[in-house]
């Protein structure tokens, strides 16, 4: 696997206790903020949970990181090939049910990262200055930015 990180150390820690879920031979870029480690742990339990060890084989990760003062999780769940007429109504596969669930998970996670500073994992607001972040009332202090309204 090759890692790139600018906090390696937690990135290589959610790796440790998650490896089903990383293949060794893929390219893997992550960015974890301190504060969202918890939420991408959790992420990661729960899609561990959902799959059988050759469904987590499947699994390709392939980014986690912040855009836009949100948490971003890439990944791709192969379809089982069954899809003779994608205009005929059909009973959901197992690979259909998975990427359904994922994305679940994913929103929820990126919806939980929306309200939690990055910085410490306490409540937070999205905040713009120059960059949209996510930070406490602690953590915003310093760069006394105005809160992001939705």
């Amino acid at each position: 696997m090759s890692l790139r990180s600018t906090n390696g150390q937690s990135v290589l820690a959610l790796i440790a206790k998650h490896p089903r879920l990383f293949s060794t031979d893929s390219i893997f870029w992550s960015h974890v903020s301190d504060g969202w480690v918890g939420i991408v742990d959790k992420l990661l339990a729960d899609i561990d949970k959902l799959l059988s060890d050759d469904e987590a084989a499947q699994i390709e990760i392939k980014q986690i990181k912040e855009k836009f003062g949100m948490l971003r999780f890439y990944s791709l769940y192969p379809d089982d090939g069954d899809t003779e007429d994608e205009d005929e109504a059909r009973e959901p596969t197992r690979a259909d049910v998975i990427r359904a669930t994922i994305l679940i998970l994913v929103r929820a996670a990126e919806a939980e990262s929306k309200v939690t500073c990055e910085t410490c994992g306490q409540a937070g607001v999205l905040r713009e200055t120059k960059w949209r972040s996510v930070k406490c009332d602690k953590h915003a202090a310093s760069a006394e930015p105005e809160p992001k309204s939705t």
